[in-house]
């Protein structure tokens, strides 16, 4: 008899993601994944934990490119500044006194400042505490637009009453009250003029 082909777990790895690529290239829907799953003898709550952790890891990832990429605008905006800065302080220096070039003190000052921003910038290194941060940032941005849309919905009350006619509302006794002193007030004015 002839022996069964056994495949290691990486192989299996392997396969199963390259047999997904070529059947699915839109991607698997979360019950197709836990279908194929069972098929597989795979237990579906190893499977639902796996895909949290990977949306867990992407999320990280995610939370991590985003710092990189407001770090590089960071830096971006301060070398706009100090180009934009420097030029000035050039014309000035060459205007004013141009024997004397001053404005290499405040251009290898800034310079130096400018330098350590770029290595910030463009530093691949990103601690756990900044992209928990950015992680904890994103939720409350998404929960903030959330609100904010739920409160630019008008709810139907309020679209009803738009809907609705406008009535002619009923003076409040404080109204009543406030004509009633004016009509006096009118009434002892005109009373006066005539003496």
């Amino acid at each position: 008899m002839a022996e069964e082909r056994r495949y290691s777990e990486r192989e299996v790895r392997a396969i199963l993601e390259r047999a997904a690529q070529h059947e699915h290239s839109d991607g698997l829907s979360h019950e197709d994944l836990l279908a194929t799953a069972r098929e597989a003898g795979i237990d579906p709550a190893a499977v639902e934990k796996a895909a949290h952790e990977i949306e867990g890891l992407h999320a990280r990832d995610e939370a991590r490119d985003r710092i990189l990429a407001r770090r590089r605008a960071g830096f971006y905006s301060h070398l706009w500044a100090f180009i934009g800065v420097q030029v000035f302080l050039l014309a000035i220096n060459l205007l004013t006194s141009p024997n004397y070039l001053w404005f290499l003190f405040p251009l290898l000052g800034w310079g130096l400042g400018l330098f350590f921003s770029a290595r910030h910038g463009f530093s691949k290194q990103v601690t756990d505490h900044a992209i928990s941060r950015e992680l904890v940032r994103s939720r409350v941005v998404s929960t903030a637009t959330r609100v904010v849309n739920a409160i630019a919905q008008p709810s139907a009350k309020v679209r009803a009453r738009a809907a609705a006619p406008a009535r002619v509302s009923e003076k409040t006794a404080i109204e009543e009250d406030f004509d009633r002193q004016l009509e006096e007030s009118q009434q002892l004015d005109a009373q006066r003029q005539r003496k």
